[in-house]
């Protein structure tokens, strides 16, 4: 397979743009120039040649299903408004007892140590007490096998939030990561509690308020769907984003909703199209920002990364499902959450152990093995390919969700462009490696990078 090229149009530009994938090169090119007359002579896709992951050989992420049930009923969640289809025969909790045993599993395999713990759900503060309980054991346990202690992180929508839990989080340094899809009128739409009364968005601002003033820094994730770009006109991307960043969170992502259920599926060639104009929109906003500002407030790390990706010819990883651990309430250990209801998925548990093989497959299967993938602007940097998103939406674990990539590789040609426009002389240049600099110090100050 050649080295893919691609030709991006400018059309407020007097010139196009070229993109060599592989080396990650930009060229500016007359909007004439016949791209079939490029020459590639090398014939190797040095991409494919992914390293593949053994059992034991390196840290490890692990996410615990703290709680397989809400206080909330989103309408879009993959896990069936949070309770996973009530399966019978797994627990509702997390015990204390299956969290220690199950780092105690982990560790004897992961020799090199676990580099991270996140809570998760449903929602996981519903099962606080036994959170609180082992913490400070688990650190206890690292100390004693003289380990570099874990990043603590917590999954939650905030409506259990309190004053103790704030300073239990303080105390043993969690990061938060929380969700909300804009201001109150947008998403409540989709965002929804028990009773009819409740605004979500009322519930978790209460618990983003006691956030702030105890100095508790969060990551926010943000879901679009067919709601947001209904009524979607130019400027109206950017007022949304003005919208999560009033919010205060350090940084935030975003994601097309995956969902089958009609009004907020982004489906058909006019919502697709309306969600291209919408991401290169915040893209175009938030690049601007990174040559502007000297010290950008709100990171939108998936918007920002894939710039500085192309500028140090980084490649993103792939999923990191098998590359981390989830461990289900009956004990039992998955690639990750999204897995947690296939039994063909399960890749140990705590009785036995992880199963060498079946790890193994999971982590190593990767986007550049897909059709589709193979011949993607954006496959070298793409952070929305997700293996489970896939099975739960399409039956197929390479088969892609069309809204994630128009989303992807809206944001990719935007970075392009954008770099072909900078001068490396300029001011603008030296204050976008300025602000490359600082994210990378502020996300992992703040625990922000520890997925990859």
């Amino acid at each position: 397979m050649n080295h893919l090229v691609f030709k991006l149009k400018c059309d407020t530009k007097d010139y196009d743009v070229l993109y060599w994938v592989d080396e990650a090169k930009i060229a500016r090119i007359s909007k004439t120039y016949d791209i079939d007359k490029i020459q590639l002579l090398e014939n190797i896709d040095h991409n494919l040649d992914q390293p593949k992951l053994r059992l034991g050989h390196e840290k490890v992420g692990v996410t615990f299903m703290s709680a397989r049930t809400c206080n909330l009923r989103c309408r879009y969640c993959f896990a069936g408004e949070g309770e996973y289809g009530n399966v019978e025969s797994k627990p509702k909790y997390m015990t204390y007892e299956l969290y220690m045993k199950s780092i105690k599993m982990v560790l004897d395999m992961y020799q090199e140590g676990i580099k991270s713990i996140s809570f998760f759900g449903g929602e996981p503060l519903i099962g606080y007490k036994e959170i609180s309980k082992v913490i400070p054991d688990i650190l206890n346990l690292f100390e004693e096998k003289h380990l570099e202690p874990p990043l603590f992180s917590v999954i939650t929508n905030l409506v259990l939030i309190d004053q103790e839990i704030i300073n239990f989080i303080k105390k043993y340094n969690i990061k938060v990561a929380i969700s909300l899809d804009g201001d109150k009128e947008i998403n409540d739409i989709a965002r929804i509690g028990i009773t009819k009364e409740m605004s979500v968005y009322d519930s978790v601002m209460r618990g983003v308020d006691l956030l702030k003033s105890n100095h508790v820094n969060f990551l926010l994730q943000a879901t679009i769907n067919q709601h947001h770009l209904e009524m979607y006109e130019p400027g109206a991307a950017i007022k949304w984003a003005e919208s999560i960043e009033r919010t205060g969170c350090s940084n935030f992502t975003v994601v097309p909703v995956e969902s089958s259920v009609a009004d907020l599926q982004i489906s058909g060639t006019d919502a697709l199209k309306k969600l291209d104009m919408f991401t290169r929109e915040i893209t175009q906003y938030y690049l601007k920002k990174l040559v502007t500002e000297n010290d950008m407030k709100v990171i939108p790390t998936g918007i920002v990364s894939p710039i500085f990706q192309i500028i140090k010819k980084k490649k993103e990883k792939n999923c990191t499902a098998g590359h981390s651990l989830f461990i289900d309430t009956d004990g039992r250990a998955y690639p990750c959450h999204t897995f947690c209801n296939f039994d063909d998925a399960c890749i140990g548990d705590i009785q036995e152990g992880l199963i060498k093989k079946q790890v193994e497959k999971y982590a190593n299967l990767s986007r550049f093995d897909g059709e589709e993938c193979k011949e993607c602007i954006a496959r070298n940097i793409c952070v929305l390919w997700c293996k489970g998103i896939q099975l739960l939406s399409n039956g197929d674990l390479y088969k892609v969700c069309e809204p994630r990539c128009v989303y992807q590789k809206a944001i990719m040609e935007e970075c392009i462009k954008f770099l072909a426009e900078l001068k490396k002389d300029s001011g603008e240049y030296r204050n976008l490696i300025h602000n490359y600099k600082n994210i990378l110090n502020k996300l992992g100050s703040e625990g922000f990078l520890v997925k990859r």
